[in-house]
């Protein structure tokens, strides 16, 4: 993996530990959650595709 897909990686990883840090301080319910952590995989799935492609 080459530094720019390992940077790309590691702000997706942070955002959903920011996500993981709300539910459990209480900010966000499970499902609100869980699907935040849906949309961001799905986005780092489709960014890491079109690193890939080029």
């Amino acid at each position: 993996m080459d530094l720019k897909k390992q940077w790309q990686f590691a702000d997706f990883v942070t955002v959903i530990a920011k996500i993981n840090i709300e539910y459990l301080e209480g900010r966000a319910t499970a499902e609100k959650s869980m699907l935040a952590i849906s949309t961001v995989i799905v986005e780092m799935s489709d960014s890491l595709a079109r690193l890939n492609s080029k």
